[in-house]
């Protein structure tokens, strides 16, 4: 899995703590370095809500159990990549079994002993 809900929940939060930290320091520094900061903040939080869309306008494409097994799929095998998001989705990969003696496209691995 990418991330427990808990372990996530402590990630968000260090990152507000740390968002609200950087902001007090461009604050210091001066007006415009705030506001500069704040815009660069805002440019990347677009791009997250756009990529955040992206991802849910797939379950109009490919339905809601299909999404949420695709996204299951890339998570148990440490993928949080939309690209490959879009592979599992394209090539029925979210309808094979999860199994640690595979890879993420279902080629299973070989485990050779030494004689």
């Amino acid at each position: 899995m990418i991330s427990s809900d808990f372990s996530l929940a402590r990630s968000i939060a260090s990152l507000r703590r740390q968002q609200a930290h950087l902001f007090r320091q461009a604050n210091l520094i001066g007006v415009h370095t705030d506001l500069f900061a704040r815009h660069l903040y805002l440019q990347e939080y677009q791009k997250l809500v756009a990529a955040l869309d992206r991802l849910l306008r797939l379950r109009v494409r490919f339905s809601h159990s299909r999404l949420e097994a695709a996204c299951q799929r890339a998570s148990f095998y440490g993928s949080s990549s939309f690209d490959t998001l879009t592979l599992i989705l394209r090539h029925r990969l979210d309808r094979l079994p999860l199994s640690p003696q595979s890879d993420i496209f279902g080629q299973l691995f070989l485990d050779f002993q030494d004689e």
